[in-house]
């Protein structure tokens, strides 16, 4: 997954919202109705283990870099002073 630009007036970032929602849409009515398989719910199911794994190792390489730049902000303005 890249990183995107969010641009609310992006014709294909619409698009590939849309296309999101519509397949989310048919996945939940599927599992309500039982007829979503064992394989395919656990293929759903590592698939958001996978992005939420993603999104927080991301999450955490930022916060890294910020204390990281934060640290070095702090001694380069004390050794300055």
């Amino acid at each position: 997954m890249t990183n995107t630009n969010w641009n609310p007036d992006s014709p294909a970032m619409k698009i590939k919202t849309e296309n999101f929602i519509v397949q989310a849409a048919s996945h939940l009515k599927d599992l309500q109705n039982g007829t979503m398989t064992t394989d395919r719910l656990v293929g759903e199911y590592i698939t958001f283990q996978q992005i939420r794994i993603k999104q927080v190792n991301e999450d955490n390489a930022l916060i890294g870099r910020s204390l990281a730049t934060g640290t070095l902000f702090v001694c380069q303005t004390l050794y300055y002073a």
